[in-house]
C-alpha cells in the first residue's frame, strides 16, 4: 500500500543532528507515511548515523 505523505530529508554533513531528526518523525503519531532521506555527499559521520538508526526500518536512504 502505498502511503498517504512522502518527507524528503537531504542530509549534508549533519551527523550530529541527523538521529534527532529521524527519530523525531518516526516517533510522530500519524504513520501513513514514508521518510526518504537523501545524503548529498556528505564527508562526515552523517552516513554512518543513517544506516545504523535505519536498519531493518521502512525508511529509505540513497546517496
Amino acid at each position: 500500500m502505498t502511503p498517504r505523505v512522502s518527507i524528503l530529508m537531504p542530509v549534508y554533513n549533519n551527523g550530529d543532528y541527523v538521529a534527532e531528526a529521524i527519530e523525531s518523525m518516526l516517533c510522530q503519531t500519524f504513520t501513513d507515511f514514508e521518510l526518504i532521506v537523501l545524503d548529498d555527499c556528505s564527508t562526515d559521520h552523517s552516513r554512518e548515523v543513517v544506516t545504523y538508526l535505519l536498519c531493518g526500518s521502512f525508511v529509505d536512504f540513497a546517496k
